[in-house]
């Protein structure tokens, strides 16, 4: 008579394979199990600058219980002995916007999130701005043309290369 392990329920997660733990009770009374445990490792980064950001992270597990991750003093936290499973990681940053990642862990991970920033918005908008104002400054062909090629790029580009070549 043999028996397989079908499930060892960690934090709402199976830890073993199916089917791969077997045993016979004849031979092995007190079966040693093995289970499969990650390390997540969490950081965040600035979506332009690529600094890191952030004071924490909330870890949900695959039993939809969270925990409250911090980050050290280089915005990196690794958390060990993970069941393998579907997680959900959201890095919380002062003055950033960051989205969630979801992910199934089923190897040591990294969870790198990128946050956009005051600075990155900042950035954008500078360099939106920057293009707009300029526009007026550019000569009346060249207005033209710009103008021609978002409205219609494809035939814009095939006018440019007819030029070009005649």
């Amino acid at each position: 008579l043999e028996y397989s392990v079908q499930s060892m329920l960690v934090n709402g997660s199976n830890a073993v394979h199916v089917g791969v733990e077997r045993f016979k009770p004849s031979r092995t009374p007190n079966p040693k199990l093995t289970g499969y445990f990650y390390a997540l490792t969490i950081t965040a980064h600035d979506a332009i600058f690529g600094g890191a950001v952030g004071g924490y992270a909330l870890l949900t597990m695959p039993d939809r219980t969270v925990r409250r991750v911090p980050l050290g003093p280089m915005h990196v936290a690794t958390v060990s002995n993970l069941p393998q499973g579907n997680y959900e990681v959201q890095v919380k940053a002062r003055g950033a916007s960051v989205s969630a990642q979801t992910f199934r862990l089923s190897k040591d991970q990294t969870a790198n999130l990128a946050a956009v920033t005051r600075g990155d918005i900042a950035v954008v908008g500078g360099a939106l701005l920057a293009g707009l104002v300029g526009i007026p400054l550019l000569s009346r062909t060249r207005r033209r043309r710009i103008f021609a090629f978002l409205r219609h790029p494809a035939r814009s580009r095939r006018r440019t290369a007819t030029e070009e070549a005649g």
